[in-house]
């Protein structure tokens, strides 16, 4: 089997500021994607002394808002415009979505790499930094638990965190956002008020995933200020007990109403997401209370499909080995037709593009994760004291990569990213 074109060598290099200025030619520039990847890139552009004219979404939520300051256009109050070529500058920004984006501007006769550019041109890798190897609940559709193998658990520390942000912008001056999580819970870590600030004073969006099912000193946390939070939750009572296994759905309201009312009293600027994963068990009641509770706190509401969980289990079921108990009783709750959907995958491996094949997660302890979407293996490199092209062909080069492109994996999780307001947000 050829290699698929996406897995070919990504080119490390990434514009520069004065390059970017010369190709929008004094053009109106525009972000297509209000998402953090967008604020990610408007980041990048105001750290480097560029500006923004406004964003393009097409997603209900973002309509009738601003971003940033900044105006949310619906793409055709911008492309349609007479002459567009002529006066306005894209930059597609979408993690999930990018194609879709790419092809909307051809299809409004931009040309690419004169009208319109990809977000991969400013940032070739999107960086995750596992600033905490732990996590407090064992959810069953997560390897923490549903996995018996772990790798060493611990913390990255502050100092060690700037090194690596260094690094990142030295290697990546349009360096718009981090995302500090793969599979830990990043707020167990002491050191995230130290983090969040030394990312807001360097100009980096970053981008937090919480249960909020433990204590915190949610005013610090507040102050300290991420670029974009997310909660996860999956129903009410014991609905949400089941799936986000070893929390209290008591804690966790108990953390969510605090919160809001700390953000309310400080008039944080940072966006709040519900992340609010679907099952057979806690749709219709506990659906629309999390979503009523979302637009009474001023947060985002955004239910997606709930899936299993890392690769490693998809592999598993394709190999035909036992998954552990803990996958065994998530999949009996998963509204999709996982099955159906792995042998469809592996019958037209190649016909989609990998979503993770951009990202580049470090692992608290500066080896680099295989994949975003694997839990296990670590390549063996430093991060600190490898050049980012090395590690990217490593990575790419692994026999990882090529296993999981052959077997289609990376296609099962494209049914679970359905549009938002197809399910209600």
């Amino acid at each position: 089997m050829s290699q698929p074109a996406y897995l070919s060598p990504i080119d490390t290099r990434s514009l520069s500021a004065a390059a970017l200025a010369t190709l929008a030619r004094g053009r109106d520039i525009y972000i297509w994607g209000g998402a953090f990847v967008g604020g990610g890139v408007w980041k990048a552009l105001t750290r480097n002394g560029l500006a923004a004219a406004g964003f393009l979404d097409s997603s209900p939520r973002f309509h009738g808002r601003k971003l940033r300051g900044l105006n949310v256009f619906k793409p055709d109050e911008i492309l349609g415009r007479p002459g567009a070529r002529q006066s306005v500058f894209i930059i597609t920004a979408s993690g999930h979505w990018e194609g879709q984006l790419q092809e909307g501007c051809r299809r409004a006769g931009l040309i690419e790499g004169e009208d319109f550019i990809s977000f991969n041109d400013l940032t070739p890798i999107q960086p995750a930094v596992e600033i905490s190897g732990l996590c407090n609940l064992r959810c069953q559709g997560c390897p923490r638990g549903n996995m018996d193998e772990h790798p060493p658990a611990g913390f990255m520390s502050a100092e060690t965190y700037t090194e690596v942000l260094n690094k990142l912008l030295r290697e990546i001056p349009l360096l718009g956002s981090v995302q500090l999580y793969t599979w830990g819970e990043p707020l167990l870590n002491p050191a995230i008020y130290e983090i969040l600030a030394e990312s807001r004073r360097r100009d980096v969006l970053t981008v937090i995933s919480t249960n909020l099912n433990f204590s915190i000193d949610l005013a610090r946390l507040v102050e300290a200020g991420p670029g974009l939070m997310r909660l996860s939750a999956s129903g009410c009572g014991a609905d949400y007990e089941k799936t986000h296994t070893g929390g209290h759905w008591e804690r966790f309201e108990a953390n969510f109403w605090s919160l809001a009312k700390e953000m309310a009293a400080s008039k944080a600027d940072f966006e709040v997401e519900l992340y609010y994963h679907l099952y057979r068990h806690n749709q219709g009641r506990d659906f629309q209370r999390l979503k009523d509770m979302a637009a009474e706190a001023g947060f985002t509401f955004r239910p997606i499909l709930g899936c299993l969980y890392p690769w490693d289990n998809i592999e598993k079921i394709i190999t035909g080995q036992g998954l552990s108990e803990a996958a065994l009783r998530h999949l009996e709750l998963i509204g999709a037709d996982l099955p159906a959907i792995i042998d469809e995958a592996a019958q037209n491996p190649l016909s989609e593009p990998c979503t993770q094949v951009r990202c580049f997660p470090i692992d608290w302890d500066l080896r680099l994760l295989g994949c975003g979407g694997w839990y296990l293996p670590r390549l063996d490199v430093n991060f600190l004291e490898t050049p980012l092209a090395e590690m990217v062909k490593a990575k790419m080069e692994s026999e990882l990569c090529r296993r999981c492109a052959a077997r289609g994996i990376h296609r099962v999780n494209f049914p679970f990213m359905a549009d938002q307001a197809a399910i209600g947000s």
